[in-house]
């Protein structure tokens, strides 16, 4: 069977679109805020798939209500002649596949890092701050492994010092005992 490409992208009325009935995948309101803020960044670059006659929304329910959040009266299409049945095939296989990608953390980290460095909105990621803080600090850590040169048997412990001269002075104590001392700030 040849692949049908579709090539064709419309502006309809948004009040036109209706969403697949029974859509398995769910969107929360802090989801559709996140898409919401990326398309008024970047644009409504990605349109929304929809099964010709009935106009529901096969691929891009997310994307659609961004879109009536932010107040657009037309959104972009593609049109599909796909029948009911292969429209819902279609719409749940839409869904699981974005679940079986995952992020390279390596590739991730530079580019978090480079955006970072770029002073980027790193919000417009789309990732928690939190997550990212996790990214970033994640990747000190990595950086402060012990050398290979320490012994196997190692601990990890947080001191946290009034001022420098107590932090001196517990090194000095720990350097007195034979004991290696890393210091990382957090």
């Amino acid at each position: 069977m040849p692949i049908k490409v579709v090539t064709e992208i419309e502006n309809v009325n948004i009040d036109l679109l209706k969403p697949m009935p029974n859509n398995s995948r769910r969107h929360s309101d802090e989801q559709v805020k996140k898409i919401a803020t990326s398309i008024k960044k970047f644009g409504f670059d990605q349109p929304i798939l929809v099964l010709k006659g009935k106009k529901w929304i096969v691929a891009g329910e997310g994307r659609y209500k961004a879109a009536k959040l932010l107040g657009l009266k037309k959104v972009p299409i593609i049109y599909t002649t796909l029948d009911e049945l292969s429209a819902r095939l279609r719409n749940i296989a839409d869904n699981k596949l974005h679940d079986l990608s995952d992020f390279d953390p390596e590739a991730l980290l530079a580019n978090i890092q480079f955006l970072d460095e770029h002073n980027a909105d790193l919000s417009l990621t789309a990732f928690e701050n939190s997550e990212i803080e996790k990214l970033i600090h994640g990747a000190d850590e990595a950086v402060a492994e012990p050398d290979a040169a320490i012994p196997d048997q190692q601990f990890s412990v947080i001191v946290d010092f009034e001022n420098e001269n107590d932090q001196q002075a517990f090194f000095e104590e720990m350097d007195a005992r034979g004991l290696k001392v890393k210091l990382l700030t957090l």
